[in-house]
């Protein structure tokens, strides 16, 4: 669509809709041609007349001319419906379960159903109501007529019943109100089966006593068992052809007339004598030609799929045809030979048998229309599943989900992606060949007059330029590479307007630096998987190029990765994609509220060493650093006074990061950010010379910010990572995602300048360890082969044996109970884990020959940089136990192993414990062991894959139509509540991460920062407020005890106590029988009773929330943010009693300002934060941490089973059961033996 076409289209308003089915008549008045040849195409590729692709149904393809009915073109006509006429009427699949289903529960005698009157005349009206909306009424009426018989002792008579029923209906059926309630399809079916389960399958009709037929189906083919009037004639069976049942149907609607109608509803608002008869067909509709796009493969025309089924309808409409023709035939009439062998090659040994067969066929052909399944012949294996109704649009090759819901789309640009570290990390690099194929609609005027002729000069091949220019009258002119003439007399008529004008020309621009463009990596698996950045064009790149920032919100990495990239075609997309979905707004996972953003890997490992304290910069060096960083500023640029000013200017590293913050902070700010925070290196990490008395105060793990100034500490992955309260996530906090996004850029270009003068790499030294602590490893190690046999002796009970003597006992036990496996792993565990920590206190770090800080994998590890303890600890001291599933390798039925080694070897090693570490090299045992570990992890990733992306799509569909409505309630799309108040407070989770105690600090200590807030205060609102909450507290204190409690529920714990406690009755419509009829007698109840119970409950007022709606109220808090927000300042003696109301004040504002915005969806994203993460997660079941024998079910089974199976009976089943610690140490002895006997 372009621009003047996005802009002009009228909007569609419709005011109702309502579905109906076609009659005869109305399908030969739609169609144009009867469709009776099987013959579609002549020899030389014309379509046949009477054919599938009869010209009158509408243009194939672009070259076949104009269409024969409406005289349009292909593109222009919408094409035209046809139809076949069937030689004898079948029943509508739609219908076919419906119609067998009234036929089984009615008696083909009489013509009744085998239902008492009343019974069916309250469905009917039940339906009536729910099909109005008012599903408590549809439950209220059975109750009152039950009522009603309980209190006269006697049945309603049939006249009472509808008297009643016609008085209740016109008292609460409220025209127009004809809302969807949620789940009525579920209700509507429960009602019908309840009423259809009472129907009593006698011998005999319970209206006219006669004997009762059966009636049963198979596939296509409906048979009836015909009723005997003995027991000693046997039951006849017959074909039920579509005919009988047409007029079986039509004597049952003559009887059962509101009946059927409450069961077909489409049926009641047809004005014929029979409205069954729309349940059968006479004509089939055929598609328009352009629905069944005919291919061309090596020259040749090939039919669509879908024509197979009209062929086999018009096949066996003409098998039966010429049946009755040859049947009929008169002496002299001549029929062709073809008609003769047709006949004869059709199923059946006579002319009878061969029509039943033929209009089986044709029932089956018809509903294979509506599903393709359907459709069964003897040789249906070797044939494809036909193309019906069902299959255009089930499944993820439908054309809901593949045409409707995602589809294929222009300006549009994929490629594979390489880091850029110098990109700004909103920013996007594109290479020059995409931003001259990828165009933006710019409308010519006044003010871009010039800059357009410009780029329409330069054509679609010199960069920057043009591709097209769309006139005012809506033609769009492609311009020409070669022909510069023909250009230039475009660029001269840019203003020019003729008489159809419908606005002014648009010129189509290629791509420019600053154009918004959304960038998105599959999987998509929650909000930031797709983000607008802003284009940078890149001359001499192939790739596109993202910053590393990016990498944890898309969950890309560099390794051969791709991703796709979207240009909006308008200003108001555009103005979305930049103040909406713009990566700088992004920077807070909607999940949890924790940073997406932040600097990785070499980054982080430049910014320790340039922080760290005795690192100074002459003044060329601090002015290179801070230019290059602030790169992008078009301001001037303040510096801070050197650190050291004789014998030489020196600036230390945290001066660099001191003029950033200055520089970056918004210029309408008076003051610049405080903090005091803490590092990821450990106070343990750095010495302290000469003995300091107070070591805190001074260390680099400190980190303290004031006024802008870094006084403290150093930048590792706490404050450049995504990392929550960083320095980073401050500066959001604060200032917003525009000012922490230029922050974090800045920061990014600073330290890779800094590491191209002061590199960085790892050497063997880094991993290389003492010679003592290497002596104390090898012996622990020799110590450790001793765990084997301890295990083992405990696992069978016994103090010493002989080996032999234990490999039989072992062999025995193993073979006796599978649990003996579980628990000599478990004992195995116990022992050897005190030599595993041995080994790693003996080497790391203690034990390294290169300490921290002059140890660069140590940095690297500590800061946070990359990589773990877990992998400093096997590159110098050991593997450790090798687990496959929680348990030790297994063992195989020779008690081995691994071949190598003896049956039931007691050995750590033979049981998958490593001694060696990768520096020194392993063993080819060990490495097999090792293996296996790592294919048990391969494998586990490939098969959550597709297991998480099932349940999260589960997840979506089913809570993507939650949203925050502008009453502040969350709803669905049906209206119905699911929770009146967001979160129960209101308050978005990426606007309310500093909303508790820890942060009311810094909140209190930049309280200038976000002072602007003050200006919307209003005082009158605010003394109600406090007034209310006030009025909360002194209930409180009052009643300490006591909680919210209302006069049903206090009568509720007095009747409850009374009843003794009985099994409960199965629930109906969602509440137990018991509680339906508390709240029936609390309602019968006296209103003095009532108030006496009023009387008796000690109120505490209703919450603030409750009194005054949040999104109307400035300042309005809940009682438990007030309580925090008083609590810190009352303990809290730093500030004095005018701060303090202003930081209040100021916070309770900036509380009010993070609740969640009106249409916010908020189903989504919590589908996204509970399937995102089980991306991560493990797939299979693990051993409870020390206990071996105890399975628990964990990851992707566990949430399968709460989420998507809701089963009742839950694999691994658990409780932990708390005891007062003095119980158990006086009663240990009892106390044992009670757990030891609890079985589940």
């Amino acid at each position: 669509m372009f621009y003047h076409d996005f802009y002009n289209v009228d909007p569609f308003k419709p005011i109702s809709m309502e579905f109906n089915m076609f009659s005869s008549e109305e399908v030969k008045k739609l169609s144009v041609a009867r469709i009776d040849s099987l013959i579609s195409f002549t020899p030389l590729g014309e379509p046949v007349p009477g054919g599938l692709y009869d010209a009158r149904l509408g243009s194939i393809h672009m070259n076949s001319g104009k269409c024969s009915t409406c005289n349009q073109n292909a593109v222009l006509c919408s094409g035209h419906f046809g139809h076949i006429e069937l030689p004898c009427p079948v029943i509508n699949p739609i219908f076919t379960a419906a119609v067998i289903h009234i036929l089984k529960i009615s008696c083909l005698s009489c013509y009744r159903v085998l239902l008492p009157r009343e019974t069916t005349i309250l469905l009917a009206a039940q339906l009536k109501l729910l099909d109005n909306g008012q599903l408590t009424d549809a439950h209220d009426l059975a109750t009152e007529i039950n009522g009603l018989s309980e209190d006269d002792e006697r049945n309603l008579s049939v006249e009472e019943l509808e008297t009643f029923i016609s008085l209740y209906l016109k008292e609460r059926l409220q025209e127009n109100n004809g809302s969807y309630v949620k789940s009525a399809d579920e209700i509507r079916q429960t009602f019908i089966a309840e009423t259809i389960n009472q129907v009593a399958r006698r011998t005999g009709c319970m209206h006219c006593k006669q004997p009762l037929s059966t009636i049963s189906k198979s596939f296509s083919t409906i048979t009836i068992s015909h009723a005997v009037q003995s027991k000693k004639d046997k039951k006849t069976k017959a074909y039920l052809f579509p005919t009988d049942i047409r007029e079986h149907m039509r004597q049952l609607w003559v009887n059962e007339k509101h009946f059927i109608s409450a069961l077909l509803p489409v049926l009641a608002g047809l004005k014929v004598e029979y409205p069954t008869d729309t349940c059968f067909m006479s004509e089939v509709l055929v598609t328009p030609s352009n629905i069944r796009p005919n291919l061309m493969v090596k020259g040749k025309l090939v039919e669509s799929p879908r024509n197979s089924t009209y062929k086999s309808i018009l096949r066996e409409a003409k098998v039966i045809q010429y049946i009755w023709l040859l049947r009929d035939q008169k002496e002299g009439q001549e029929i062709s030979s073809e008609i003769t062998e047709l006949v004869n090659a059709s199923q059946g040994r006579d002319s009878i048998e061969k029509v039943q067969i033929s209009m089986h066929n044709l029932q089956m052909c018809v509903d294979a229309l509506l599903d393709g399944n359907l459709f069964k012949t003897y040789n249906s294996k070797d044939q494809p599943t036909r193309i019906g109704l069902k299959q255009l649009l089930e499944k993820k090759s439908g054309i809901i989900r593949q045409n409707m819901m995602g589809k294929r789309v222009d300006y549009f640009a994929r490629s594979v992606i390489t880091p850029d570290p110098y990109l700004d990390t909103d920013e996007i690099g594109i290479p020059v060949e995409f931003a001259k194929k990828l165009t933006y609609p710019v409308a010519v005027t006044d003010w871009n007059n010039k800059g357009l002729h410009g780029v329409v000069l330069n054509g679609p091949n010199h960069y920057p330029g043009a591709n097209m220019i769309e006139t005012d009258a809506g033609i769009v002119k492609w311009l020409s590479a070669t022909n510069k003439s023909r250009r230039e007399a475009l660029s001269k008529t840019l203003f020019y307007k003729g008489p159809n004008s419908r606005g002014p020309q648009i010129v189509h621009r290629h791509v420019i630096d600053g154009d918004m463009m959304l960038v998105n990596r599959q999987p998509s698996l929650h909000k930031p998987s797709i983000m607008a950045h802003r284009v940078k064009v890149l001359k001499g790149e192939k790739t596109l190029r993202l910053h590393y920032a990016n990498c944890k919100a898309y969950n890309a990495d560099f390794d051969g990765d791709e991703m796709n990239a979207h240009l909006p075609q308008s200003e108001l997309a555009k103005c979305e994609a930049k103040e909406l979905a713009s990566a700088v707004y992004q920077y807070l996972v909607p999940r949890d509220g924790t940073p997406l953003s932040g600097l990785i890997q070499d980054h982080i490992i430049s910014s320790v060493r340039m922080t760290i304290r005795g690192r100074f910069f002459t003044r060329r060096e601090y002015m290179h650093f801070v230019y290059q960083a602030l790169s992008s500023i078009d301001r001037e640029i303040k510096t801070v006074p050197p650190a050291i000013i004789k014998p030489v200017m020196l600036w230390s590293g945290k001066q660099i990061i001191s003029t950033l913050i200055i520089n970056l902070t918004p210029l309408n700010q008076k003051t610049f950010i405080n903090l005091m925070s803490k590092s990821k290196l450990e106070q343990k990490c750095w010495r302290n010379p000469n003995n300091y008395e107070y070591p805190d105060l001074l260390s680099e793990f400190n980190f303290i910010v004031r006024n802008g100034n870094l006084l403290s500490g150093i930048l590792d992955k706490n404050h450049i990572g995504a990392s929550t309260y960083s320095l980073v996530h401050c500066f959001f906090e604060l200032y917003g995602g525009k000012y922490s996004a230029k922050l974090l850029s800045a920061f990014s270009k600073l330290f890779t300048v800094y590491l191209q003068c002061d590199a960085f790499t790892l050497g063997v030294e880094d991993i290389l360890v003492t010679e003592k602590a290497d002596h104390l490893r090898q012996t622990a190690i020799d110590e450790s082969k001793t765990a084997g046999i301890l295990a083992a002796q405990e696992s069978l009970g016994i103090e010493y044996i002989d080996e032999e003597a234990m490999n039989i006992k072992l062999a025995e036990s193993y073979s006796k109970s599978s649990h003996f496996a579980v628990l000599v792993d478990r004992n195995y565990k116990k022992h050897l884990q005190p030599f595993t920590n041995k080994i790693t206190r003996a080497c790391i770090p203690k034990g390294l020959l290169q300490p921290f800080p002059n140890n660069n994998l140590q940095l690297m590890v500590q800061s946070g940089a990359k990589g773990s303890t877990v992998n400093t600890i096997q590159i110098s001291c050991c593997l450790g136990q090798i687990e496959l599933e929680g348990k030790r390798p297994p063992m195989m039925i020779s008690g081995r192993t691994l071949p190598s080694f003896p049956p039931f070897d007691t050995l750590p090693k033979a049981g998958g414990f490593i001694g060696s570490r990768f520096m020194t090299g392993i063993q080819p045992q060990e490495f097999f062991f090792h293996c296996m570990a790592g294919r048990e992890g391969l494998i586990d990733t490939a098969v959550k894959t597709s297991r998480s992306g099932y349940l999260q799509r589960c997840l979506v569909k089913h809570l993507e139509s939650l949203i925050v409505n502008y009453d502040m309630s969350v709803r669905d799309s049906n209206g119905s509540i699911v929770q009146y108040l967001y979160g129960e407070d209101g308050l978005e989770v990426t606007k309310s991460s500093f909303f508790n105690e820890k942060q009311f600090g810094f909140l209190a200590g930049n309280v200038n920062s976000f002072k602007a807030l003050k200006k919307i205060r209003n005082d009158e609102c605010y003394k109600e407020l406090d007034e209310k909450l006030e009025e909360i507290k002194s209930a409180m204190k009052k009643n300490k005890t006591i909680k919210r409690d209302s006069e049903f529920l206090s009568w509720c714990k007095q009747q409850t106590s009374k009843v003794k406690n009985k099994n409960h009755s199965k629930i109906k419509n969602g509440r137990y029988t018991q509680d339906t009829k508390m709240c029936r007698k609390w309602y019968e109840i006296d209103e003095d009773v009532k108030k006496s119970y009023t009387e008796n409950i000690r109120r505490i007022p209703d919450p603030v929330g409750a009194t005054f709606h949040p999104g109307g109220h400035y300042g309005l808090l809940s009682e438990k943010m007030d309580s925090s927000i008083n609590k810190y300042f009352d303990t809290n003696n730093e500030l004095n009693d005018d701060d303090k109301l202003i930081a209040k004040e100021s916070i309770r504002l900036k509380a009010m300002a993070a609740t969640a915005a009106a249409g916010e969806p908020v189903g989504c994203i919590a589908a996204q934060s509970v399937g995102e993460p089980s991306t991560q997660m493990t797939l299979n079941t693990f051993h409870f941490a020390g206990r071996g024998e105890m399975n628990v079910t964990l990851g992707i089974p566990r949430l399968r089973e709460i989420l998507m199976m809701a089963t009742k009976t839950i694999k691994t089943p658990s409780m932990e059961i708390p005891f007062f610690q003095s119980i158990i140490q006086k009663n240990k002895l009892i106390f044992d033996k009670i757990i030891s006997i609890v079985e589940i």
